[in-house]
């Protein structure tokens, strides 16, 4: 999700019971990560590789069309996922998602609205861990 503004990035990792990396656990596993618009000062240690390979494609997708945004990546990896085969999975995901027909939503709650259509975690799980979700902006910046 893109949402107009300069940069941030949020990545939500929900990994499921009975996966890999979560056997023996009773409710999804949530990772978080953010980086502000100064960056980072450490390595985003709860998802590595993973957070690094969608900022990665989420960065060729902004400079593509010259444009910074806030970015929140929503990440479930479900109980049939049993061998992970790399983070170019992870990045090569986020870019098809960009060849994707952009979706404009008349405000932040119609679009958590729809993306929650496609989540099996609920959003409210989401929305108590999110740090840039339930920030309050005074500017309206066009897209």
């Amino acid at each position: 999700m893109l949402i107009p503004g300069n940069w941030e990035f949020e990545q939500f990792e929900a990994w499921a019971p009975e996966t890999l990396w979560t056997k023996g656990v009773k409710d999804y596993a949530i990772n978080l990560e953010v980086e502000y618009y100064k960056g980072r000062n450490d390595y985003a240690i709860k998802e590595g590789g993973g957070y690094y390979a969608a900022r990665f494609a989420v960065l060729e997708y902004l400079r593509k069309i010259k444009k910074q945004a806030r970015v929140i990546i929503f990440r479930e990896i479900y109980e049939g996922y049993i061998m992970p085969v790399g983070v170019w999975e992870v990045r090569e995901n986020v870019r098809n998602a960009f060849k994707n027909k952009d979706r404009k939503f008349a405000s932040l709650n119609d679009a958590l609205n729809d993306i929650a259509k496609y989540l099996k975690v609920p959003m409210r799980e989401y929305l108590k861990r999110s740090e840039i979700m339930v920030q309050k902006r005074l500017e309206i910046i066009p897209f």
